[in-house]
């Protein structure tokens, strides 16, 4: 579920509440003094040396979604090491066990039937706390699939039939991987949609990044080239009536 909507509902963050839209603008937040910064985990995409981090307060408290998929890797060090005295707190709504990469169907449904269980019962006080019940339903269903509402809008672009869950999985970190990479591209360029020689450079960039991280199979490269064509009229759209990127 994406946290920045959370806390505006609850009344602790507006539009003005610093998000960072890249990983240099991310450094930069969090070297100043902001009560609440919100970012996505591929923003920390810059090395960081140890003796040089972002902030070496001690009363950060970092809370990440989806920690079963964000808390490890690259990336997760890179924000160790960037804030190295902070707190951690990570929440998630699929675990994972040792075999799940036999069980292609592991869900929370199956891992905990019994409707009583404490994790079952924490996720339905959650839901309620955070409003779910009130989201609309293309805000109910970013928040089922763990994506944000840019995301989801990418997944349902990328998604085909009869995906397993972990072909499912993927297109969903493909889906997430593109939009923070098209995010970070996109951000510098004024008037990108104008030009003919930067079009071409954002239509070729999702083509690579799509290449790169959708699964072959049950992808295709024909698969992924119409799924390139299908994504880059979607951004430019967005992008010409200001829309794009708008739910980081």
């Amino acid at each position: 579920m994406c946290f920045y909507k959370t806390f505006v509902g609850c009344g602790v963050a507006d539009n003005q509440t610093p998000r960072a839209g890249s990983g240099k603008e991310l450094e930069q937040l969090l070297k100043q003094n902001h009560r609440y910064v919100f970012s996505l985990i591929h923003k920390f995409n810059q090395d960081v040396k140890p003796d040089e981090p972002y902030s070496e307060r001690d009363d950060i408290i970092v809370i990440s979604d989806e920690a079963h998929r964000t808390q490890a890797g690259k990336l997760a060090r890179n924000m160790r090491v960037a804030l190295p005295n902070a707190a951690f707190i990570g929440f998630t709504g699929t675990p994972l066990f040792k075999h799940d990469e036999m069980h292609d169907e592991m869900d929370v449904e199956t891992a905990f039937k019994n409707p009583e269980h404490p994790f079952r019962v924490a996720i339905v006080c959650a839901m309620w706390l955070t409003g779910f019940d009130s989201l609309d339903e293309e805000q109910r269903r970013a928040a089922e699939e763990g994506l944000d509402e840019d995301e989801l809008a990418l997944f349902d672009l990328l998604k085909k039939e009869k995906l397993g869950k972990a072909e499912r999985e993927k297109v969903k970190q493909a889906s997430r991987a593109l939009l923070a990479s098209l995010r970070d591209l996109l951000a510098p360029l004024e008037r990108w949609t104008e030009k003919e020689q930067t079009q071409a450079e954002v239509e070729t960039f999702i083509l690579d990044n799509l290449y790169m991280h959708l699964p072959s199979p049950p992808f295709s490269e024909e698969d992924k080239q119409e799924a390139a064509n299908t994504v880059y009229q979607h951004v430019w759209q967005q992008s010409v009536s200001g829309a794009f990127g708008m739910a980081a």
